[in-house]
């Protein structure tokens, strides 16, 4: 049997080894030596972009909200 696709591969999750800046708001927050926060790669230009934890928290919720409506759409609302 072939692998399960991950479509989530370009996104993960860091503790950074040194002071890293904060994508979203890069005036504001930033990301101390030993932190986790949220990595996201950008596809094609193997670039990668920080986001502290306050910040990550509105990005995973959408995320989260737009695979729900994907299960919703490919399963209807029983998707046990």
């Amino acid at each position: 049997m072939p692998p399960i696709r991950r479509v989530l591969g370009h996104v993960s999750v860091d503790t950074a080894r040194a002071r890293r800046k904060c994508h979203r708001k890069p005036n504001e927050h930033s990301i101390t030596k030993g932190e986790a926060c949220l990595v996201i790669k950008e596809q094609g230009q193997g670039s990668k972009k920080n986001y502290c934890r306050t910040c990550a928290r509105p990005i995973l919720q959408q995320a989260q909200a737009d695979l729900d409506l994907l299960t919703t759409g490919i399963y209807g609302q029983n998707t046990e």
